[in-house]
């Protein structure tokens, strides 16, 4: 089981109002970054895989689609991910991000739609710890 990490003094993400996200959000987020990187995200990109079924305990990642179920089960980006994993409501994240967009706030919008370089789950990976840390979206 995937820890869950609080704010706290040793915690290397930046706090959810620092980030403008709910605890749920950035809770989510986070455990969404932890499975991508234990290798529990399967990156699903021809009809082949979404035809197959994903080994036991893994979730289909593409930053293609936001959350679509299809025969391999369901297949998320990184916000649709963090909302089946934090058991929050389809698209809110998506709310979030236009509710930050118009304050100015880009960062969330560019890791859910601005994405560029490696949309593989470890490149998603790498966006989403940079966002976390720091409150800025890098795709390499």
């Amino acid at each position: 089981m995937i820890n869950k990490m609080q704010a706290t003094d040793d915690c290397p993400f930046k706090s959810p109002e620092k980030l403008g996200l709910t605890q749920a959000e950035r809770d989510a987020l986070i455990k969404t970054l932890l499975m991508m990187e234990a290798g529990k995200m399967e990156p699903i990109s021809t009809m082949e895989q979404v035809n197959s079924r994903l080994p036991e305990g893994s979730y289909g990642f593409s930053m293609a689609v936001w959350n679509t179920a299809y025969p391999c089960g369901t297949i998320c980006c990184i916000g649709g991910n963090a909302e089946l994993l934090g058991d929050l409501p389809l698209k809110s994240l998506s709310e979030t991000c236009s509710r930050l967009s118009r304050s100015g706030q880009d960062d969330l919008r560019r890791l859910f739609y601005g994405f560029g370089g490696d949309i593989s789950p470890r490149g998603a990976a790498k966006a989403l710890r940079g966002y976390l840390t720091t409150g800025k979206t890098v795709w390499r």
